[in-house]
């Protein structure tokens, strides 16, 4: 029997069901679902059919942070790793073919997933944890083992967008969307030297004589200042301002100011170093950070909304 939340009347999960206890998923919910009846109809007292997963007779079943289920069978003194979309007949798919078996025979109620997603069982022999490594291989259409220039950036959709080279002097890169472990070559192409993420979702790419503005499913070719056409290979690094303004390194040769399709050099400013600005980037309350190199050392400068400027 189940309640739903703000109703007063208990429902019927299903009948003839026979199980010790319940397993329940990460958010509390009981995974359960109906199985087969002891010589009556399956339908028969069951109100609704929950979206959840079979409970099974004499068998502990935890639920991880990995849409993995976890498994000791009653007649076997081991723990089986399952994916959930294999629970139609745990019995029967709980075998070593699609599942992980180990050594573990756990007590009764002693299973738990923690708050960082670790797995931990208690048996005779002590504790067990098991973790999911939070590193993965990506695997690209192309080997680029020897690529030595990376840009990445995640979009608000769970993918991330990545660009790099071969190596050498070649400074053209590929660019790819990797959505569920899926790598997707884009066009056109780009130079690995940064992606930046705007903060209206829209992307920003450094390009070969020019940058690329992702909007949507459209990228919109954007030229450089005239006296930097030839030095696209210096893009250094990229930040937009509170008002909408685009920053834009070129290294040695200089720092632009994008604005109404407008450059700028240094955004029309005296008070800011002519230094290579090796990185910029824009805090939450909307002051511009710049790192700027120095000879054999290097400066932070701080341009502020209220165009103050500090130094340190």
């Amino acid at each position: 029997m189940y309640l739903i939340p703000a109703t007063r009347h208990f429902k019927t999960a299903g009948s003839n069901l026979s199980v010790n206890g319940f397993s329940r998923e990460l958010d509390r919910t009981v995974l359960t679902a109906p199985v087969a009846p002891r010589g009556s109809d399956s339908s028969k007292g069951s109100d609704e059919r929950l979206p959840a997963y079979p409970a099974v007779k004499d068998n502990l079943q935890i639920a991880d942070r990995n849409n993995s289920v976890w498994i000791s069978p009653w007649y076997k003194p081991v723990v089986m790793r399952l994916p959930k979309d294999s629970l139609r007949d745990v019995q029967k798919n709980a075998s070593t073919v699609i599942s992980e078996t180990y050594n573990v025979n756990p007590f009764q109620n002693a299973e738990l997933v923690d708050r960082e997603g670790n797995i931990w069982f208690g048996d005779i022999r002590g504790i067990h944890r098991f973790f999911y490594t939070p590193l993965i291989r990506q695997e690209f259409p192309t080997e680029k083992s020897a690529s030595s220039d990376f840009a990445v950036a995640p979009d608000e959709n769970g993918g991330v967008w990545i660009s790099f080279n071969s190596g050498g002097a070649n400074v053209k890169a590929d660019l790819y969307h990797v959505l569920r472990g899926k790598a997707e070559r884009r066009l056109p192409q780009v130079t690995p030297f940064f992606i930046y993420r705007a903060p209206d979702n829209t992307f920003w790419f450094s390009g070969e004589r020019c940058l690329w503005h992702l909007v949507g499913d459209d990228f919109v070719r954007v030229n450089l200042p005239p006296e930097n056409v030839n030095q696209s290979e210096f893009l250094q690094t990229i930040t937009e301002d509170q008002q909408g303004g685009i920053w834009v390194s070129f290294g040695r040769h200089g720092l632009y100011r994008l604005a109404n399709g407008s450059w700028t050099s240094y955004g029309g400013r005296d008070d800011l170093p002519k230094s290579w600005m090796m990185i910029a980037f824009t805090d939450s309350l909307g002051r511009v950070w710049f790192g700027a190199a120095t000879g054999s050392f290097g400066t932070s400068t701080r341009l502020v909304p209220q165009s103050v400027l500090r130094q340190k």
